[in-house]
């Protein structure tokens, strides 16, 4: 698939093969022209030059593994920013939901650190990835996706937060039945503490019955009181735990519990519910 630049996305190979990338055993993708391609064995001949690469080559595939490394997921952002570019927009959110279960919510807060390792920042200034991403989640269109073949093995996710439904999300991917129990009565974990101009609720909720589509089941307002493991005795295979950290930090300070004093995290929960919560006049 050659875009007008004449770029050319290839094959992915393991960074576990690259110590230099330092993104362990994910997977960096890199561009190179379509007269490189030709008796292209290893990515490592372009990223440590043991080919006749050229050095803007070599350091174009250098700067194509930075990137990629700053991202959390190691999100291939050349292949979906590309593909915007061809106006191909199904493509884009394909492109991202092969490593991101969630595009509407990073497209709204991810913190974008992939934009520090932009080239761009050499010229003038950085391409806005973040936003690349939340405009290919609000136009692009994918078929609904399918599972792989029941393996008949369950598996049980604690939390409903983003690491619970990422697991859920490739767990149901490959065939394993996934049963999500939510202590609170509302899904989304630190999620749903973001203001609501920051995320609104129907980008997190577009995510969320995309892999609830995939047969996830979702038990709200049940909290796993006993230990984790326990829940092996009800037939799981595995429980993954996605409890997070949603607790504020305590302030050993005179006065901390008095009138008038909220928790961070509490009072964002409240705010979130639509609760009008007094703060006086002065803050």
């Amino acid at each position: 698939r050659l875009g007008s630049g004449g770029l050319l996305p290839v094959g992915a190979m393991a960074c576990s093969s690259f110590p230099e990338a330092g993104c362990g055993p994910h997977v960096a993708w890199m561009l190179q022209r379509p007269e490189m391609a030709a008796g292209m064995g290893k990515l490592s001949e372009a990223v440590y030059g043991h080919s006749q690469l050229g050095v803007r080559e070599r350091e174009a595939a250098r700067w194509t593994i930075a990137l990629i490394n700053h991202c959390a997921v190691c999100q291939d952002v050349p292949e979906y920013a590309w593909a915007i570019s061809e106006g191909n927009y199904d493509q884009a959110l394909e492109v991202i939901l092969a490593r991101n279960p969630l595009p509407g919510v990073t497209g709204y807060v991810c913190n974008h650190l992939c934009q520090t390792r932009c080239t761009r920042n050499d010229y003038e200034q950085t391409i806005a990835i973040r936003a690349l991403k939340r405009y290919a989640e609000e136009h692009g269109q994918v078929a609904p996706l399918i599972p792989a073949t029941p393996t008949g093995k369950r598996v049980a996710v604690i939390g409903s937060g983003p690491s619970g439904f990422s697991a859920a999300f490739y767990l149901a991917l490959n065939g394993v039945k996934v049963h999500m129990y939510e202590a609170r009565d509302v899904i989304g974990g630190m999620m749903r503490l973001v203001p609501v101009f920051r995320l609104p609720w129907e980008i997190i909720q577009r995510d969320v019955d995309r892999i609830l589509d995939l047969g996830v089941e979702l038990e709200l307002n049940r909290r796993i009181a006993n230990r984790p493991e326990s829940l092996l005795s009800e037939g799981y295979d595995a429980v993954y735990v996605a409890t997070g950290f949603e607790r504020d930090t305590p302030l050993d300070i005179p006065g901390i519990a008095g009138p008038g004093v909220h928790a961070a995290l509490t009072l964002l929960d409240r705010a979130r519910r639509g609760e009008r919560v007094d703060l006086g006049r002065r803050a």
